[in-house]
């Protein structure tokens, strides 16, 4: 879906995270849904993960939806480098902030969310 990948090429962009959010979301068909998810990982968004691992479990079509937020979460990959190569951006600094975001949704720790997904 190319709407959904131009929207993604939006780096960090309120408007565009928004659309793409309400669509993995929300749409009830698979592919769109699919799309919006690997386009959520491309913004860097920094919610971007958060929404990406709380709709992976999903049920789709051959689990596609799951499988384009993977992808989501690898493009997010990019933007932890970024913010390793800020100057005290080390990946102890950038594991803290990852940590205590999800402490503040009510999770532990990312093995929690995974083990939840998992499931």
């Amino acid at each position: 879906m190319g709407i959904y990948r131009a929207l993604g090429n939006s780096r960090k962009d309120d408007v565009a995270f928004a659309a793409l959010a309400k669509v993995y979301r929300g749409d009830p068909k698979d592919y769109p849904a699919a799309s919006a998810a690997e386009a959520l990982g491309a913004t860097g968004h920094p919610d971007a993960f958060d929404i990406l691992v709380r709709g992976m479990d999903r049920p789709s079509h051959a689990e596609v939806v799951a499988d384009h937020a993977a992808r989501g979460l690898a493009a997010l990959r990019d933007t932890l480098g970024t913010a390793l190569a800020q100057p005290g951006g080390t990946l102890e600094v950038c594991c803290e902030t990852v940590t205590q975001a999800l402490r503040q949704r009510g999770e532990d720790d990312i093995t929690l969310v995974l083990a939840r997904i998992r499931q």
